[in-house]
């Protein structure tokens, strides 16, 4: 009795380390992904915010389960790597520096970078994530070739061609 009693004492030890081992990893992935969540897409945010609702503010503090914290952060790394292999065009209203705002449609290339313009390419420019956010750059003179790429996309405009339009690497 005495020897099952310490093979379960063990065995109940490395249950508990590998459960520690499992918080440390799950509290390391929080602090890792909280910074980086203003740097996702709106349309991405938007469709995150229950979980964002329950991430974490202190992750040393965190009273949630340890499962759904783990379920938390991989459901975020989830769909940030959906909408990264993806061309989203998504209508948003856009408030531009002068103050005025317009509805735009905005083509997001994966995670990394956007294009907006309205329906008569007039009022166009380019996205790219920000420590605090997305920076928005209006580009009106490549306003006519970012109407082109949301027309082709959205099936308005028949044939692929090539437009060339600047790109931000970082």
């Amino acid at each position: 009795a005495q020897k099952k009693r310490d093979e379960l004492a063990a065995q109940n030890d490395k249950l508990k380390a590998t459960a520690e081992k499992s918080k440390a990893m799950v509290i390391a992935a929080e602090k890792k992904l909280r910074p980086l969540l203003p740097q996702l897409p709106e349309p991405l945010r938007e469709k995150l915010k229950p979980i964002i609702a329950r991430f974490p503010e202190d992750s040393e503090k965190s009273t949630a389960s340890l499962a759904e914290r783990l379920q938390n952060v991989l459901g975020i790394l989830d769909q940030a790597s959906a909408f990264n292999a993806t061309v989203a065009s998504v209508k948003e209203l856009r408030t531009f520096p002068d103050g005025t705002r317009a509805e735009v449609t905005t083509v997001y290339l994966g995670l990394a970078q956007a294009y907006y313009t309205n329906r008569e390419g007039t009022l166009a420019g380019t996205g790219h994530p920000g420590p605090d956010g997305w920076v928005w750059k209006p580009d009106n003179a490549n306003g006519k070739k970012i109407l082109l790429a949301v027309q082709i996309l959205e099936g308005k405009e028949k044939g692929a061609t090539f437009i060339d339009l600047p790109v931000k690497i970082q």
